[in-house]
């Protein structure tokens, strides 16, 4: 599985957050690393052009002291997708065990004509998407007028960007993982409640989508919308928008669930979660 070793890491304790574990903003910030080494390492940064989205999934948890190697490969399309471009698989594993702590896939704009057998490999089971199977909604969008719908503004530090004055992922993904609590608010769980109970606010999977990047001292805004609702999980989708102008920045859709502290394990939502989920998609559509 997976032909290239593009990181070797440790999970430090300060990336780990409340469900002492690492934070998803440092999952993605290990695979935006490790896809920019795989292309200067192979020179497939022209060949591989702008990067349409990263889908990450979650499979296990990682603690602090965890590590971890990233193995990336070129794969062949989702079949039956309608995507054209070049995808790339990354799988992060925690080194004592093997086991599989998180995966990557990235779609990029670009082609290579060249088969690189060396570093190609079959699409892996894991990577394949299964909380967000739907094809994502590339659409330009305006700020929705309603205030309750923004989650938080920002300003992008240039410590957050790259060597181009770009937006790493992380600043898009911290900034989700730091708006995600009140977005549970809004479906009752509070962290008071998810306290008493010994619960936690996990992502199972998520898929970032860059439609014009941020540069540094950009003032944003997120907004959110609730999008489904499984048996034990419920995806939402949060929307970037330029503070300045109200350019439609990107977007970034999740599946999430409830952790249990204690046993490590998925808890299934309330029923006046559940309710109150009901209650936004039906107002949404």
């Amino acid at each position: 599985m997976t032909r290239f070793v593009t990181l070797n890491q440790f999970v430090n304790l300060w990336e780990c957050d409340e469900n002492d574990h690492m934070n998803v903003q440092f999952y993605y910030s290990k695979f935006e690393d490790a896809g920019q080494l795989f292309a200067v390492c192979h020179d497939l940064e022209a060949a591989l052009g702008r990067r349409i989205s990263r889908h990450v999934r979650y499979h296990s948890e990682l603690r602090g002291g965890a590590q971890i190697c990233i193995r990336s490969s070129i794969v062949d399309p989702i079949p039956d997708s309608t995507k054209h471009g070049v995808f790339v698989q990354h799988v992060m594993e925690e080194t004592s065990t093997g086991r599989i702590a998180a995966t990557a896939l990235d779609w990029h704009a670009g082609t290579i004509d060249s088969p690189q057998p060396d570093i190609r490999d079959a699409l892996s089971s894991a990577v394949m998407p299964r909380g967000l199977k739907n094809e994502a909604d590339f659409g330009t969008k305006s700020p929705l007028a309603a205030l309750d719908a923004t989650m938080l503004r920002g300003v992008l530090r240039p410590a957050q960007c790259d060597a181009q004055g770009w937006a790493r992922d992380q600043a898009y993904i911290g900034a989700i993982s730091d708006a995600a609590a009140h977005a549970w608010d809004r479906i009752g769980l509070s962290s008071q409640w998810l306290d008493e109970k010994g619960f936690g606010r996990i992502a199972v999977e998520m898929r970032l989508c860059i439609l014009t990047p941020m540069r540094a001292g950009t003032a944003y805004q997120v907004q959110l919308t609730f999008t489904g609702l499984q048996s034990r999980s419920y995806s939402k989708r949060y929307d970037f928008f330029d503070l300045r102008n109200g350019q439609h920045i990107g977007f970034l859709e999740s599946a999430v669930m409830l952790l249990n502290h204690t046993t490590r394990k998925s808890e299934p939502l309330p029923d006046f979660a559940r309710d109150a989920l009901l209650g936004h998609l039906e107002k949404q559509t």
